[in-house]
């Protein structure tokens, strides 16, 4: 009987289609401002809300600070300041904010977090939303977004990691 139940099930529009793309990635959108962005969940260690971020002087004001989470001492970036948007939180010695997300990325032996507005929702990245395309690849190659997902007439841009490290490697 409970069989039956599990093989007639209705299957959605969406589901069907997700069935039959190649999935290529999955990730967590968020806001900044009204912009929407994505990373890849493979990078996201968790998303905690603003607790205390402490300004750290003489360094570059994308980096906002550092905050301890759970007795480890991590930077905390400005995303919006790397994408030349104005941050309120610009050159602010503590900064507690609790409507505000920070985004813990893990990458390598590198962790650090992200200031965002935020999150949209998690999105599955497939070869019928996903483009980078060539111009995109050889734009993308001083850039940190890798491709573009188009969802519910939205173009979500892909951050990309790598260029996003060594990018924020460079600010020191």
């Amino acid at each position: 009987m409970e069989e039956n139940r599990i093989l007639n099930k209705k299957v959605t529009k969406d589901e069907e289609n997700l069935r039959k793309a190649n999935i290529l990635f999955q990730g967590i959108a968020f806001f900044l401002e009204e912009n929407i962005y994505m990373l890849d969940v493979m990078y996201i260690r968790s998303i905690i809300t603003v607790k205390k971020i402490f300004r750290v002087p003489n360094t570059n004001e994308r980096l906002l600070g550092v905050l301890n989470l759970r007795g480890a001492i991590l930077p905390v970036y400005s995303i919006k300041l790397i994408l030349d948007l104005d941050d309120p939180f610009r050159n602010r010695n503590v900064i507690t904010d609790d409507e505000k997300f920070i985004i813990i990325v893990n990458k390598d032996k590198d962790t650090f977090g992200i200031m965002i507005d935020s999150i949209y929702k998690k999105i599955i990245a497939t070869d019928d939303n996903y483009r980078e395309g060539k111009f995109l690849k050889q734009w993308a190659k001083n850039s940190i977004f890798s491709g573009v997902v188009l969802e519910e007439e939205k173009e979500i841009m892909v951050v990309n990691i790598d260029n996003l490290l060594k990018y924020m490697i460079s600010l020191k």
